[in-house]
Formats: C-alpha cells, sequence, structure tokens
C-alpha cells in the first residue's frame, strides 16, 4: 500500500511539472508578443528641445547624405556613358 501511495504521488508531482512547464512555455509566448514597442501619439508623449533637434539634425544629414550619394551615382554614370561614347567613337573611325 506504501509503493501504491509512493508511486501516485510520484505521479502527480510528475504531472505537476509537466502541467507547470506547460505553463511556463504559454506565459513565455505571451510575454514575447507582449512586449512590443507600441508608439504613443505626439500628444502623449512630450519631446524636450534636445530631443526635437536631433531628429532635425538626423533628417538634414541623411537628405544631405541622399544629395551625395545621388551626385556620386549620376558622376559614374556619366563618366560611363563617356567611355561607352569614346569606345564606339574610336570602332567606328578604325572601319
Amino acid at each position: 500500500m506504501l509503493h501504491q501511495r509512493t508511486t501516485a504521488t510520484q505521479d502527480v508531482i510528475q504531472s505537476n511539472i509537466i502541467s507547470n512547464t506547460t505553463n511556463n512555455q504559454n506565459i513565455k509566448a505571451t510575454t514575447r508578443s507582449s512586449t512590443k514597442a507600441i508608439s504613443l501619439p505626439s500628444s502623449h508623449a512630450s519631446r524636450k528641445n534636445s530631443e526635437l533637434k536631433l531628429c532635425k539634425d538626423i533628417a538634414a544629414s541623411e537628405w544631405h547624405e541622399n544629395c551625395i550619394l545621388d551626385r556620386l551615382a549620376n558622376g559614374m554614370r556619366e563618366k560611363q556613358q563617356a567611355r561607352r561614347l569614346q569606345r564606339r567613337n574610336r570602332s567606328s573611325s578604325n572601319n
């Protein structure tokens, strides 16, 4: 009879461990999905002047960076077209 109680107790403990493990996994899954950032409207979160200045400075520097990249890409394209034109002129003058 003592052996049956011990086995029954072990079964209960084992089932509790399994159910706790399952519950912990469910909690982890819930926690992962509930930690997403929620953006607030600007009326709810006031920005300090330094934060506003930083945002404006970042936007301005990104705009300037895009302008430089555009100039660089256009210059490379024009140089490539000029080389192609020179090759065509050379090949047509040789024929």
